[in-house]
């Protein structure tokens, strides 16, 4: 996200593929998890 005009504005999405494999999913919601944490704490403190 990045702030455009006061609103934040998506500047990467992700989507899964079906062929990914189980550990490649976890690497995903790790990273996921991740960047919500960071993300909320930079937003709320």
């Amino acid at each position: 996200f990045k702030p455009v005009d006061g609103k934040l504005k998506s500047v990467i999405s992700f989507v899964s593929k079906v062929e990914e494999s189980s550990e490649v999913r976890r690497q995903a919601a790790r990273a996921a998890e991740g960047w919500y944490d960071a993300f909320t704490h930079d937003v709320f403190g």
